[in-house]
């Protein structure tokens, strides 16, 4: 999805590149003015840079959480509490907790998967209802990260050195 222009392709295989010049033309049928086009453009964008953040975060806590799971047979008294901690507050910010799955990586996840999706499937201007559920996935997305750099390095670094402490090897992200 791309906003109408001239774009420069380049494609390069066994080393050998190939460069084509193509235009882009907006659909003569489509009279939505180039600015809304831009913001639909610019907020899906957004969107998919949230998404990518969130898998990404998504993939190492999975690795974080396994890894606590392989050490856990190995520890005993507080060490085994803490990486019973970890992994349930993995769980926790990966599905939710109690039953409110939207402030979970996973609800956020889908939630800005079906904006982005909406926005590129529309040539119309970007309704209120998209923008004040942009954002509150903006909201949710901050809130969670915040969470996850709790998690992810402020806890992890505590419980790396309970690990190293009794002689265990060190969770790696």
């Amino acid at each position: 999805w791309v906003m109408p222009g001239t774009y420069r392709l380049k494609l390069t295989v066994d080393g050998r590149n190939f460069v084509q010049t193509i235009t882009v033309k907006m659909d003569p049928r489509v009279k939505t003015p180039v600015e809304e086009l831009q913001k639909q453009y610019d907020l899906s964008d957004k969107c998919y840079s949230a998404l990518k953040t969130a898998m990404a975060e998504s993939e190492k806590l999975e690795n974080l959480k396994t890894q606590a799971e392989k050490l856990l047979p190995k520890a005993s008294g507080d060490l085994a509490v803490a990486l019973k901690n970890t992994i349930a507050d993995v769980t926790k910010l990966e599905n939710g907790g109690g039953g409110n799955r939207s402030e979970s990586l996973r609800g956020l996840r889908a939630s800005l998967l079906g904006l982005m999706n909406l926005m590129q499937e529309s040539d119309m201007p970007v309704t209120t209802q998209v923008s004040q559920a942009l954002d509150e996935a903006n909201t949710t997305f901050t809130a969670l990260y915040l969470k996850y750099n709790t998690v992810a390095i402020d806890n992890l670094k505590t419980l790396n050195d309970q690990l190293a402490a009794a002689g265990l090897e060190k969770i790696t992200l």
